[in-house]
């Protein structure tokens, strides 16, 4: 049963560096604020809290440095924490954002008048052949697991897609000991090269990047970059891995196709913003095409085409950690003017340098442009090749649908139910709308994000539900014959 509502000021949603942040310089302005985030501390994905703490004294596993200054910091703010809890409905009375959360089986009502989005990024995914295989999991939650749990994905593992997260992740593996087959990179060094200029203008990130490289190849790890994926196969789970040349739209072309035993295989193309709540509140959004996602509109400091209603970060925007917290703040100096309040400068302030995140906003995008999919990976898709997995919707069908007149994503989703499963379109709706855009030869920004619909996350109705016996429950009398 539902408890009275909550009322606050302010109500942050995520607890990641830019949620976090916000949550506490609004603490610092006086303002009573509520913080929710589905993990059980702060930090989101890039500096998720470990599960398991390792010892302090082990070299090869040291604390998480920015993490566990996030965390310290909040910890000593008057923030009040709604941990391992999940936004369900939000919805908009009046003046008033009113959000519905369930939390340790029981649902729960928040109010305030002005609301945060910090739900940062989600991965993209891209479907291939054998993707749905048990092994198979994304570069991004790869690396949550191994911070997190300080497990492993597997004890042969291939790398694969796009972009930065692929060394992150192998330095992680190599980190904890694990045996990497190979990484596929469908970039070349020409891609690479041509981000010189913004890791020109952090040499702390490119010797970082290039650490990381060092480490591959001093492993004997091999690296083949104009490569994708052209297939998992398996029984019941992955045992082996075709790999082959792509061209420059990433496109197969049968060249020094290669195999490699495996059983895990870590498949990634960058992040994009999670934007599912802004959606459904009817926030303003636009196509970014450096980056190739749809993004809410916003001004620098946050503020959406709603009324008071503040995006920052990755949701805004996938741009990066340090970015995030500086976004944050420009929120909360925003908040203040609308409050008539004097900012304060507080204990957040000190994770984070204006300057130098700015020029790692910029890094940021032009890292994560790398990722970006093109079309050449959906031009050869089998048609018995799952693509949406929660529906066991596949490749085939959708072309079919397209074939028929379903020139939408919201028609392909009226046909095929591709979209419909638990996810809610998360995992299949940015790479259906990259199969219209090269089926019919139309731009990506041509095909609208279909509509977002509540309940954003799975839920059991016994958690929203009132408490009652079946026997006491009113009921009418037959009618007479």
């Amino acid at each position: 049963m539902a408890e009275d509502p909550l009322l606050f000021d302010v109500v942050v949603i995520g607890a990641g560096p830019a949620g976090a942040v916000a949550a506490m310089e609004v603490s610092r302005l006086g303002l009573k604020v509520a913080l929710i985030d589905e993990n059980r501390a702060a930090g989101g994905q890039v500096w998720r809290a470990p599960q398991v703490f390792r010892d302090a004294t082990d070299r090869k596993f040291p604390r998480p440095g920015a993490g566990e200054k996030l965390r310290h910091a909040l910890a000593g703010e008057k923030v009040t924490e709604f941990f391992e809890a999940r936004v369900w409905h939000i919805e908009a009375h009046g003046d008033q954002y009113v959000c519905s959360l369930t939390k340790d089986e029981k649902a729960q009502t928040i109010c305030a008048d002005i609301l945060i989005l910090a739900t940062g990024a989600q991965e993209r995914v891209v479907p291939i052949s054998g993707w749905t295989l048990p092994g198979v999991m994304g570069l991004a939650a790869s690396t949550a697991l191994m911070k997190g749990q300080d497990l492993l994905p597997g004890k042969q593992i291939v790398l694969a897609g796009a972009g930065p997260l692929l060394f992150v992740a192998a330095h992680e593996i190599i980190t904890r000991g694990g045996t990497i087959a190979a990484i596929v990179d469908c970039n070349r060094p020409s891609d690479w090269l041509l981000r010189t200029f913004n890791l020109a203008l952090r040499p702390d990130q490119a010797l970082l990047g290039l650490g990381w490289l060092r480490e591959v190849l001093w492993h004997g790890i091999p690296y083949l970059s104009g490569c994708g994926v052209y297939g998992i196969k398996g029984n019941c789970k992955v045992e082996q891995v075709r790999v082959g040349r792509v061209d420059r739209q990433w496109k197969r072309t049968q060249k020094r196709i290669s195999s490699f035993d495996a059983d895990a295989v870590c498949l990634g193309f960058g992040l994009t913003p999670a934007n599912e709540y802004a959606q459904h509140l009817g926030v303003e959004l636009q196509f970014d095409k450096q980056q190739g996602y749809w993004r809410p509109i916003v001004d620098r400091f946050g503020l959406t085409s709603r009324t008071n209603l503040f995006i920052v970060g990755d949701a805004a925007g996938v741009s990066g950690a340090l970015a995030a917290q500086s976004h944050a703040i420009s929120a909360c100096e925003r908040i203040a003017q609308i409050k008539g309040l004097s900012s304060k400068s507080g204990a957040a302030r000190k994770l984070y340098n204006a300057a130098e995140n700015r020029i790692a906003a910029q890094l940021g995008r032009a890292m994560n442009a790398l990722t970006k999919p093109k079309p050449g990976l959906f031009a050869d898709l089998a048609d018995d090749d799952i693509f949406c997995r929660c529906e066991d919707v596949t490749a085939g069908q959708l072309d079919a649908a397209i074939n028929a007149g379903n020139h939408t994503l919201d028609g392909l989703k009226s046909v095929t139910r591709c979209g419909m499963g638990p996810c809610g379109g998360r995992f299949c709706s940015d790479a259906a709308t990259r199969m219209l855009s090269e089926r019919l030869n139309k731009p990506l920004h041509d095909f609208a994000p279909v509509s977002s619909r509540t309940p954003f996350r799975p839920l059991q109705l016994a958690d929203i539900s009132k408490d009652f016996k079946y026997e006491d429950l009113p009921l009418s009398k037959p009618s007479p014959l």
